[in-house]
């Protein structure tokens, strides 16, 4: 009991702690909100008015006031009357006008219009959907492999031995597998009747792969946090391990070498710990006749 309430006012120590910071913010502001603007429809800052900064997105802006430090406009245009004072414009994907008067100490315009900057919008948005797509990926690999260190776990240790014992075996074993497995699937693939043992052979390969990416997983959760975590069960391992992987694969570049790296060892292990059973129950039988 007393556990419980020493925890609860932990607990309630925090969230008051975080709620403090979070009020204070609220307050800035509610304060900057007097003097900025921020909109979704044509504004007019009139005769007199003073602001620091002003943000439109997607309507025109007339200016005749003041405006300290910076107006954007994105997908609108400026026109700045006679009696207009501004800091900074930033204009992006229209136009700015002046009138006899009218004061900017800087503008800033981009024309979105243009080849290059639709050319590098549409890279932009590809490389986002692309990194999502890499991440969902990997994360749904990742709650693969744990649930498969789970069902697996009373047979792990033969493979966790063998990959402690030389990872470099394994990736070659790994590098060796996908070598013989794309080359036959090639071979396969060109001809009407090899296409659906080519598709077998190729689901058989992630099957193989996504075993040994189970005890890669588990090999680097005890790898890395041993010592924080000693004597916990395998998959509560490869939950670690997958964590640090995903986080890894999904940097820029080296990610994708450290997944090439991570899957090669990955197949290799599987095919190293599958071909010791096959050899080891074949002399069973043996010893058996």
């Amino acid at each position: 009991m007393n556990r419980w309430l020493t925890w609860s006012g932990l607990t309630l120590l925090i969230l008051l702690l975080c709620l403090i910071p979070f009020l204070h913010f609220q307050n800035v502001y509610a304060y900057r909100s007097a003097h900025t603007i921020i909109s979704r429809h044509a504004t007019f800052i009139r005769n007199g008015q003073v602001i620091d900064d002003a943000f439109v997105l997607g309507h025109n802006v007339q200016v005749a006031g003041t405006v300290n430090e910076m107006i954007v406009v994105m997908d609108g245009n400026i026109r700045l009357l006679s009696t207009a004072l501004t800091d900074v414009i930033v204009d992006l994907g229209g136009r700015v006008e002046f009138a006899p008067g009218a004061h900017a100490n800087k503008l800033i315009h981009i024309s979105l219009r243009t080849p290059f900057w639709n050319g590098a919008l549409v890279g932009v948005v590809a490389v986002l959907f692309l990194w999502g797509g890499i991440f969902l990926v990997t994360v749904g690999l990742g709650l693969l492999a744990v649930a498969m260190a789970w069902g697996l776990r009373s047979d792990l240790q033969a493979p966790l031995q063998m990959l402690e014992q030389s990872v470099r075996r394994a990736g070659f074993a790994g590098l060796l597998t996908s070598v013989l497995t794309l080359a036959i699937s090639g071979l396969l693939g060109a001809t009407l009747f090899g296409i659906p043992l080519a598709v077998v052979m190729a689901i058989l390969y992630i099957g193989v792969g996504m075993v040994g990416l189970s005890v890669v997983a588990v090999w680097v959760g005890r790898l890395f946090f041993r010592d924080k975590m000693p004597d916990r069960p395998l998959w509560v391992y490869a939950l670690a391990g997958v964590s640090l992987l995903i986080a890894f694969f999904n940097i820029p570049f080296i990610g994708g070498v450290l997944f090439f790296i991570m899957w090669m060892i990955s197949v290799g292990v599987s095919m190293i710990w599958f071909w010791r059973f096959w050899i080891l129950h074949r002399k069973q039988g043996r010893q058996v006749e």
